[in-house]
């Protein structure tokens, strides 16, 4: 059975279209698409993305999460590549192809590819990776770096969905767990736009993640660390709280 396997709990935007583009080729229409974070499973995927660790178009694996990524569109370009990005780079002109029943010698093919990643795709990996995308300058009125007021919105009843009393106690305690479920250690940024922390969480836990984080720190329940510094998680606000006194600390 062929299987596009991603991480599991909160989805994002990335994981999301890189799945939708692996679905509209053949080889992947059938696929079964499998949300989960379980090595084992992931070392069986037929392909993997946002999830794994690993970059290696040659084995089908297209994470970007790991210490060390670099890739970009190309070297014009100096956003990182997400999930999207990636699989777009090594699938887009074959997506485009069958979305536009074209074959894969079509004269406009390489200009509509570029076009697609200038208008749409980049846009993903900037969003995924934290890019600003006005400069530091321009003021905001507040900061949403959880989306939390549109995601708990969504768990509301559709207007073609069931709606009760009962029903929307129930989705309003799953909103309620929503909003406090993701315990995240976050750097201060140098001025309040900025995305450049006063000081980053430490260089050596970079990029690591899960039971190597936890070895790592000496702090049970760790789950990631990004690779640029700037946010980590654990699974609970002891962990948490530890791993941001211990990067306060760390020189």
């Amino acid at each position: 059975m062929t299987t596009i396997i991603t991480h599991s709990g909160t989805f994002h935007a990335d994981e999301s279209l890189a799945v939708f583009m692996l679905k509209q080729l053949p080889e992947y229409a059938n696929a079964k698409v499998i949300r989960t974070r379980d090595a084992e499973v992931i070392k069986g995927g037929s392909i993997v993305v946002d999830v794994g660790g690993v970059y290696d178009p040659k084995t089908s694996r297209f994470d970007h999460h790991q210490r060390g990524f670099e890739e970009t569109f190309s070297k014009d370009y100096n956003i990182k590549l997400s999930s999207a990005g990636l699989v777009y780079k090594h699938f887009g002109k074959n997506v485009l192809a069958k979305l536009l029943n074209w074959d894969l010698t079509h004269p406009q093919l390489e200009f509509v590819y570029q076009k697609i990643y200038d208008e749409l795709i980049l846009m993903f990996d900037g969003v995924d990776n934290g890019v600003m995308q006005y400069p530091s300058e321009t003021p905001c009125a507040y900061s949403d770096s959880t989306c939390i007021s549109s995601r708990v919105a969504r768990l509301n009843p559709a207007w073609n969905e069931p709606t009760s009393d009962d029903i929307l106690y129930q989705r309003f305690m799953t909103a309620v767990e929503l909003a406090g479920e993701e315990l995240v250690a976050k750097a201060v940024a140098e001025s309040p736009n900025s995305f450049i922390s006063r000081k980053a969480l430490p260089e050596p836990w970079r990029g690591v993640r899960d039971d190597e984080l936890s070895k790592l720190t000496g702090v049970d329940g760790c789950i990631f660390i990004h690779a640029s510094g700037f946010i980590g998680g654990a699974k609970t606000k002891e962990a948490t709280m530890k791993l941001a006194l211990m990067a306060l600390e760390y020189q």
